[in-house]
């Protein structure tokens, strides 16, 4: 008892209870002589603790009998027997075979742990070899695709011989996969491959990669559907390399007319080799078919595939062959088509058949949203926007929401004016459930915009870095009259993306308005130039739709302004002209090479921009005024009539300006259009006469009005004395005569008299009453035919 407590407290403590049944069938092993003497050594505690510790480890790690006859010698001086008995304890003899032997069993057992072991780790290893051999294999060929989809990704930076260059690269990549992958087409990166050759402008090239290539090919710009292509009787799928060996698979759709497939891809690989179809590729062809990118739409190359209806069959695929009725991606691929075409409320019904099935999705929402905003541009009325914004936040989607659509909304926040929101609208302007007004919301979704962060193509889109957000705050800050900040907002919008033109159009204003002008015809002319070089690619990114709706004319008129505040007399565009600018006469002015050729230059640019299209109200008014004034100045007054003629067919009504009038009844003058003349200096008198009824000659602000209405009067009396002059040479009756010569000299008084009231010498007027009606060859009347390059009065 007291041997056994000794044992299980002497060395039990460090064996489990499985090691000690081990050491006691380990001990039946042993010679009966070094079975004795083990037992021997530890019971009766012959030797140390820390040495019964080392002899039993010896046991259980199966030590030879010679090893522990040698460690009992060494520790108790004697050798213990170490062969085995011959009888068994009932004396019955004990035959032994060289293979029997309690030796040999042991070394069996132990050449039997260690071939197990051996077995179990050649089978470890051989797994983790071909494992990690595939791993490897699959992601270096998954590594080689992506460095050629990277390619792409660049070459929409590039242009020229750059971008073709990135486009062999990223083929030579792609057919490097596709031989490590042993010929097997991987749909999924023929997908890729196809939208990254389609955002780099190179159609033919996504197009192979979409769908593939066949011969005779389809009219796919036609009535065309998706086609439902099956293996044709007595053909089948070819490998890679029975394919380039000259094999090709014949099929068959509803034309039920025999093609072959000359160069598989997505759609042919996943339906004539898969038998199935691919959402992910249906997806990527209907993007194809409706893409808006001005260089595919405009391209020969991208009218061969432009099809909308195309690109809707291939949504609806998903939604009924493919058994997805409710997929929100197709769904809102539809609506987008619609939205695209300016079909604002087939588009709407769109998005909201997905809110019907799913009210959270948030594709629905944004989808609407958009169209909503598109609806308040065309008819001016914000309250559906309005209304879904606030629905969004109750649901708490906001922040959810796509980042180009919060910065869309932001904008149109800004674009919002509170006062006309209530009283036009009856709308609070304040959320009562937020606690939001109109500029505490453009702010706040500016903030979740520089936040958010979103995937799109393979790519991440930083908040931080987003250009369209960095515009909206500029306008923002605009709006405030923080023009400073501002510019620092349009810089970062550059910054983060070259293509956004309309934030250096922003910044040429401000320069423009501190009167800056080298300053600000250098951004003017930068945003040209961004324009230039990448407007092919706009559309392609949703983004896009700022620089495509933006008044790209208004940066013309904007370079125009800039030579007229130079060289044509105005000292800043919004302060009030107070200068009087004569034409140039041919019988007393040098011509001014310089101020000419300076105008003919705002000219052009003024040409150019009504000619794409300019879209401001204003400054399409101002334009067409100018390019009359221009000949007008320069003494072309027959020229200056037909431009001016122009704007009065650009609006019913000619605007009622007295610039523009005072202008045309010179002209008039000039070409001996007396009546015409005649017309418009009444209704300038009758127009200002009033409006001067109550002024004071002395106030600065009114020393124009008053200088016109001198002019106008001095004109009248010029108009009665070329008349008068005209009817004398074809012998009118005297009495006609006397009463043109009457009406002359009382205009020429009244101008002398307005004159001397308003504190200026008035030399024509003068010069006209001393020489009128006298008997003189050659006699002109002169008439104050000033014309300042403004359309209204500052």
């Amino acid at each position: 008892m007291s041997q056994t407590a000794m044992m299980s407290t002497g060395i039990g403590d460090e064996f489990t209870d499985e090691e000690l049944a081990k050491l006691r069938t380990q001990l039946l092993d042993y010679s009966p002589g070094v079975r004795k003497a083990v037992i021997d050594a530890i019971v009766n505690e012959k030797i140390s603790s820390a040495d019964q510790r080392r002899l039993t480890h010896m046991l259980v790690e199966q030590a030879n009998d010679d090893a522990v006859a040698s460690f009992i010698e060494q520790h108790l001086g004697y050798r213990p027997d170490t062969a085995l008995p011959d009888r068994t304890r009932d004396g019955v003899p004990i035959l032994y075979t060289e293979d029997v032997t309690p030796e040999a069993l042991q070394r069996r057992r132990r050449r039997a742990y260690v071939v197990a072991g051996t077995v179990a780790a050649s089978i470890l290893a051989a797994i983790s070899i071909f494992g990690g051999m595939y791993l490897w294999r699959a992601h270096s060929i998954s590594g080689i695709y992506e460095m050629g989809l990277e390619e792409l990704r660049e070459a929409e930076k590039e242009s020229g011989e750059q971008r073709l260059k990135r486009r062999e690269a990223a083929e030579s990549y792609y057919k490097r996969a596709l031989e490590a992958d042993d010929g097997n087409f991987n749909v999924e990166y023929m997908n890729k491959y196809g939208i990254g050759y389609m955002k780099a402008g190179f159609y033919e090239e996504a197009f192979t990669k979409l769908f593939g290539k066949v011969e005779p090919p389809y009219d796919w710009s036609g009535d065309m559907r998706a086609p439902l292509i099956r293996t044709a009787d007595g053909s089948r799928w070819f490998s890679e390399t029975e394919q380039r060996n000259g094999s090709r698979t014949r099929l068959l759709s509803a034309d039920n007319r025999i093609r072959e497939l000359i160069e598989p891809g997505a759609y042919t690989v996943s339906r004539l080799r898969d038998g199935q179809m691919d959402r992910e590729n249906l997806i990527a062809l209907a993007r194809f078919h409706s893409g808006i990118t001005y260089s595919f739409v405009n391209s020969d190359e991208g009218k061969k595939y432009k099809n909308d209806s195309l690109a809707v069959d291939y949504y609806r695929l998903i939604l009924t062959l493919l058994g997805r009725p409710a997929d929100a991606e197709a769904m809102a691929g539809i609506g987008r088509i619609y939205y695209n075409r300016g079909e604002y409320g087939t588009a709407a019904r769109e998005y909201q058949k997905i809110l019907d099935q799913n009210p959270a999705e948030v594709a629905g929402h944004a989808g609407l949203l958009e169209t909503y905003i598109e609806i308040w541009r065309q008819n001016g009325d914000p309250r559906f926007v309005i209304e879904k914004h606030r629905q969004i936040q109750r649901l708490g989607l906001e922040s959810d929401m796509p980042i180009f659509v919060l910065s869309k909304l932001a904008g149109f926040y800004v674009d919002l004016d509170s006062d006309d929101l209530r009283i036009r609208y009856q709308i609070d302007p304040v959320d009562t459930m937020s606690g939001l007004d109109l500029d505490d919301n453009a702010v706040n979704l500016l903030g979740i915009v520089f936040d958010a962060s979103e995937a799109r193509d393979g790519q991440t889109i930083e908040g931080t870095s987003y250009a369209a957000g960095y515009y909206q705050r500029g306008r923002y800050l605009n709006v405030r009259k923080e023009h400073k900040r501002a510019v620092k907002q349009f810089q970062n919008a550059y910054q983060y993306d070259a293509r956004f033109y309309p934030a250096l159009n922003e910044i040429g204003d401000y320069y423009a308005d501190i009167l800056d002008f080298d300053r600000a015809k250098e951004y003017y002319l930068k945003a040209i130039e961004s324009y230039e070089q990448n407007y092919r690619s706009y559309g392609m990114h949703p983004e896009d739709e700022i620089f495509v709706q933006y008044d790209r004319g208004i940066i013309y008129y904007n370079l125009a302004s800039l030579v007229f505040m130079r060289y044509a007399g105005i000292e800043h565009r919004d302060l009030p002209v107070t200068n009087r600018i004569y034409p140039e006469s041919g019988l007393h002015d040098e011509p001014d090479d310089d101020r000419r050729s300076r105008l003919y230059e705002a000219g052009s640019y003024l040409e150019k921009g009504l000619e794409i299209g300019l879209k401001n109200a204003e400054a399409r008014r101002e334009s067409l005024f100018w390019l009359g004034w221009i000949p007008y100045i320069q003494g072309d007054f027959k020229e200056a009539m037909r431009r001016w003629s122009e704007l009065d067919r650009e609006y019913e009504e000619s605007p009622a300006n007295a610039n523009l009038n005072f202008g045309k009844a010179n002209a008039a003058f000039h070409t001996d259009q007396y009546r015409t003349a005649l017309g418009y200096y009444l209704k300038l008198r009758d127009e200002l006469e009033p409006s001067l009824k109550d002024g004071s000659p002395q106030d600065e602000r009114q020393k124009m009005s008053y200088y016109l209405l001198y002019s106008v009067y001095n004109n009248l009396g010029a108009v009665y004395e070329a008349e008068f002059l005209e009817k004398r040479d074809r012998g009118a009756p005297r009495r006609e005569l006397d009463k043109l010569e009457t009406k002359g000299l009382t205009h020429y008084m009244k101008a002398i008299e307005i004159a001397r009231e308003a504190g200026f010498v008035p030399e024509k007027a003068m010069a006209n009453k001393e020489l009128a009606f006298r008997d003189m060859t050659d006699r002109k009347p002169l008439i104050e035919d000033w014309l300042n390059p403004v359309v209204s009065e500052k």
